[in-house]
């Protein structure tokens, strides 16, 4: 058992440096692109209900640094909240080509897929762009994603999300985990050629996305932009991270949500790799750490394992927003780790999922279903 949690703890470590220096080669130093190719971009925005910052969020959309572009917001429910910011934001900026589109609700299961399947019959555009509500942007996105989609062989464009706007312990737990785990693992799995793509923020040619299946492919599993990713590499494609660094806005998140959203995130690695699933507390330097203490009847290991998961954060947040903030982070760093510990070990044990007010059974691959049983 020593050897075991010695080797855990080795793996961590390691695990820590490497994807700290994927990151940092994934976001720069580098240039910022442009390319003399600057075809029609359909943003394609599918909301519901009013997110954190939503009005500032979708700002930046309209403030692209971009020639051709038009912006297609989609809800299914005319009362929703957020019809009245987007009304108010196109008649702010009249000169860009924006539209709301109230349609209804199709007949795939993935609220988020139905949203974008029913926008996407209007858009005009030669590339699509799919963006979450709660994503706001640099003004020169667009025009560093499509240089980036432009490159020999490139099929897909995703982005580093950086977590930001904190104002509740949740949400600060939320900016952490963002800046300090899932933006370092997009930066390591950048380095091997295969990186993860995130559906907050996905560029792609419209021909080509709808030649391998559309979104009708991706309507009935819940990790669709997993899903998609493979998709395209199974077609022979390329996918690459732009260092354009994207912002997944969080206020006012409780850590009951903080909880919720990350086991939803841990039941789909659980469901696309069960093999590897148990692996991913290697990860955690903490709870390595603490076996490690437990059967050497030493703290020195739990407290190694502390330090070394508070310099992943800390270093990770400094690449992504700097030195404000790194204090706050040091002192929420082990809180959060202890809480996403909790959340790997229980969360594969769940089947089912509650998104946009949609429940639904999880199967293998992340299928999911409704369960109907007779009485």
């Amino acid at each position: 058992m020593f050897a075991i949690a010695l080797t855990g703890l080795f793996v961590s470590f390691i695990y820590t440096v490497w994807s700290l220096v994927g990151l940092k080669k994934t976001i720069g130093p580098k240039p910022i692109l442009r390319s003399t190719h600057e075809p029609k971009i359909s943003l394609l925005k599918p909301l519901c209900g009013s997110d954190d910052e939503l009005e500032e969020n979708l700002k930046s959309f309209f403030e692209q640094d971009y020639g051709d572009y038009e912006i297609i917001f989609g809800v299914q429910d005319p009362d929703d909240s957020a019809v009245y910011i987007v009304e108010n934001l196109m008649k702010i900026y009249p000169e860009v080509d924006a539209q709301l589109h109230i349609h209804p609700r199709g007949n795939t299961l993935n609220p988020k897929v139905s949203n974008l399947s029913g926008i996407s019959k209007i858009a005009t555009g030669s590339v699509l762009v799919i963006s979450d509500s709660n994503v706001s942007v640099p003004s020169h996105y667009l025009a560093s994603s499509i240089a980036h989609l432009n490159m020999p062989d490139i099929g897909l464009v995703t982005h580093i999300m950086r977590g930001r706007g904190e104002r509740t312990l949740g949400a600060l737990l939320n900016s952490v985990h963002m800046n300090g785990y899932t933006a370092p693992s997009v930066g390591l799995s950048n380095l091997g050629d295969r990186p993860f793509v995130i559906g907050k923020s996905i560029m792609m040619r419209r021909d080509e996305f709808f030649e391998l299946g559309g979104f009708e492919s991706l309507g009935n599993v819940l990790a669709e932009d997993y899903i998609l990713g493979r998709i395209y590499l199974a077609a022979g494609y390329k996918i690459t991270v732009d260092n354009c660094v994207a912002n997944d806005v969080s206020t006012h998140m409780s850590v009951r949500s903080f909880w919720k959203r990350n086991a939803r995130w841990n039941l789909m690695r659980s469901k696309l790799k069960p093999l590897a699933y148990p692996f991913e507390v290697l990860t955690y330097s903490i709870f390595m750490g603490a076996i490690l203490s437990i059967v050497s009847l030493s703290l020195l290991p739990l407290i190694l394992g502390v330090l070394i998961t508070i310099f992943r954060d800390m270093a990770a947040w400094y690449m992504l927003r700097g030195p404000k903030g790194l204090f706050k982070v040091a002192i929420v760093s082990p809180l959060k780790e202890i809480l996403l510990i909790g959340i790997w070990a229980t969360a594969a044990f769940n089947n089912t999922v509650t998104w946009r007010e949609t429940t639904v059974s999880v199967s293998a691959g992340t299928r999911i279903y409704t369960q109907t049983r007779s009485s």
